[in-house]
């Protein structure tokens, strides 16, 4: 967790903020951290605004930049670009009569570990750093491809399809089955 992204909820409250800046170094060190398969070398450009309301924290955001990947076809490194809109309402768990963290009495609780508003040094605070991550992670695809149109490699010589092609025969599939492959199904009329 980076210091520079957990923000005094006390300062939200008081006025709504907007900000802009690039969260590469961060997200990229988890990634490493976490062994995300990606590389991230362009900027990661993040711009949000928090806006305090009667019961929370609402965080509205942009997530945009360019991440590299590794297809999952051909295993060629490939640029995708992450685009990522997102909003999310954090809950203030301060109690509105003495503004004190009322743990015990909120129902139901999560463990303070799991929740996006933190009790740091008796202060409460935003971590920011945990909502881009969880954004960042959701904005990556669940299958890489670097393109729809990607052959693969061959799986018996290994060559990538997309550059050239290989004499490998062709597998047939289970010959126990070969019978099943000549049925013409006649379409009812």
């Amino acid at each position: 967790m980076s210091e520079q992204y957990l923000l005094p909820v006390k300062d939200i409250l008081t006025s709504s903020q907007n900000l802009n800046f690039d969260a590469s170094a961060y997200l990229k060190t988890l990634a490493d951290q976490f062994q995300v398969s990606c590389t991230i070398n362009h900027p990661l450009d993040v711009s949000v605004h928090l806006e305090a309301l009667n019961s929370g924290i609402l965080v509205r955001g942009t997530l945009d930049g360019i991440v590299t990947l590794i297809c999952d076809r051909c295993a060629e490194d490939y640029e995708q670009k992450i685009a990522a809109n997102f909003e999310s309402f954090e809950a203030n768990p301060e109690n509105e009569q003495d503004h004190e963290v009322n743990i015990k009495a909120s129902e139901p609780f999560e463990p303070l570990e799991t929740r996006i508003i933190l009790d740091a040094k008796n202060n409460l605070v935003l971590d920011l750093g945990a909502i881009l991550w969880e954004e960042f992670l959701l904005a990556l695809p669940l299958k890489p491809l670097c393109s729809e149109n990607c052959q693969g490699i061959c799986p018996k010589c290994g060559t990538n399809l997309n550059l050239s092609s290989c004499n490998c025969k062709k597998e047939e599939g289970d010959p126990r089955l070969a019978i099943l492959r000549n049925i013409k199904i006649k379409p009812k009329k």
